[in-house]
């Protein structure tokens, strides 16, 4: 077995301390120990301690954490009590067409039955090869091609117009040539005699 190794120890025994090294004010300077009388079992806490709980309590962030977590679950129950009572919009869709007031890319009809609108553009469709999605009044249409890859998207919706108290039928391309789009939405129209 091998003794253990030697640390090199200074020769110099007067070391001064370093002067660039911050150091927090002491009370006991002169290094005697503050004759505090205690009742059995109770901690004493000093100033210089209190201070350096504080300060470790503010470095740390626990103040920050505890608050944010309480003022987040207030958010997310307020948040959730909002949500049940704010009405969906689903359900005014499935009610009865929406109310608009504005009348560009809208083509108006004869007719004042939105339903009787809707089951006509519906039947017309699949005839001119357009798939659909419907949710509510409002379709979203789409041509492929022979590759699978969708050419054209776009959506028709029935609604109501407020000042002429008529049904009209919104448009709106979403992708594809907007000339092919034209061609094809007033086939659409036109054949299901609105």
């Amino acid at each position: 077995a091998l003794p253990p190794p030697r640390t090199p120890v200074s020769s110099r025994k007067n070391v001064r301390p370093n002067k660039n090294v911050l150091t927090t004010p002491n009370q006991n300077a002169n290094g005697t120990k503050p004759s505090v009388v205690t009742p059995k079992g109770k901690k004493v806490v000093t100033q210089s301690m209190a201070v350096m709980e504080f300060r470790y309590y503010k470095a740390s962030g626990h103040h920050t954490k505890r608050a944010g977590k309480m003022f987040g679950s207030l958010e997310r129950g307020l948040d959730k009590m909002i949500t049940m009572l704010t009405p969906s919009k689903r359900r005014a869709l499935r009610d009865g067409p929406r109310k608009i007031k504005v009348q560009y890319n809208v083509t108006l009809t004869s007719q004042t039955n939105p339903d009787q609108v809707l089951n006509q553009i519906l039947s017309i469709l699949p005839e001119k090869n357009v798939d659909f999605t419907q949710k509510g009044y409002s379709l979203k249409c789409r041509t492929w091609d022979d590759f699978g890859k969708v050419t054209m998207a776009f959506e028709l919706e029935v609604c109501l117009l407020q000042r002429p108290e008529v049904v009209g039928v919104r448009r709106q391309r979403l992708k594809g040539d907007a000339w092919v789009y034209k061609h094809l939405v007033e086939d659409i129209l036109s054949t299901s005699s609105i």
